[in-house]
């Protein structure tokens, strides 16, 4: 497994519930009344045993497969997991394409599961949303550190990817100086600042189906220019 060492996966692993994390009434982004009039309400969290938010990925070890890497907006809390990313992404493809995203993951977390599924799985194609800057790995828990942007900017470069497709998490997740940083290293943004509301889940936060789709949509035009090239 990639995880089971993680203090992320004795709360993930065979996860079910109608809800998860901010998404829920009483924690949302949402007022309690806006959550339950959200309209898409019809799903449920339904967590593999490897800590992830798909089918059981044993059966793929040592097998071609895309991976998709991410924190919880590749998760897509706050919504089905039909209209992930990850999901919408893997309709194009004829082989598996793992959702490995992780709740609260921050790039160093995120660094470490590459590494890992680069050894478990014959990976193809690898598509990542990297995380916000300021969260740590710190004594195999998830945690948010209070840094300057310098120092935030060169720790995502120290853990940042090579040689792989990748996006930055939506405008409203990142201060002004974090997007221009962003935008100097490439990475694509979707959804607004101030229409955020608009493209956001149930949760209040995460990305709905539309957005995922911009992001998904992305991610496949990248892979064919490579391909084409």
């Amino acid at each position: 497994m990639l995880i089971d060492d993680l203090g992320y996966f004795k709360r993930a692993a065979n996860y079910r519930n109608t809800t998860s994390g901010i998404d829920h009434p009483n924690r949302s982004k949402r007022t309690s009344e806006d959550w339950y009039a959200y309209p898409i309400q019809d799903f449920e969290y339904q967590y593999n045993s490897w800590g992830f938010r798909g089918p059981e990925y044993t059966q793929y070890i040592g097998k071609p497969v895309n991976i998709c890497l991410g924190d919880s907006f590749t998760v897509n809390v706050g919504g089905p997991i039909e209209h992930s990313w990850c999901s919408q992404l893997a309709l194009h493809f004829d082989i598996p394409t793992l959702n490995l995203g992780m709740d609260g993951a921050g790039n160093d977390a995120i660094r470490l599961i590459y590494d890992r599924a680069c050894d478990l799985f014959d990976v193809q194609n690898t598509f990542v949303m990297y995380s916000h800057l300021h969260r740590r790995l710190v004594d195999n828990e998830f945690t948010q550190q209070v840094n300057t942007d310098s120092e935030n900017c060169k720790y995502f470069l120290e853990h940042k990817i090579p040689n792989v497709f990748e996006c930055a998490l939506p405008f409203w997740t990142h201060s002004d100086t974090e997007i221009e940083f962003l935008k100097q290293q490439g990475l694509t943004f979707f959804g607004s600042k101030k229409d955020s509301r608009v493209f956001q889940n149930r949760d209040g936060h995460h990305m709905d189906k539309l957005t995922n789709s911009w992001y998904a949509d992305y991610y496949y035009n990248q892979w064919k220019q490579h391909n084409e090239s």
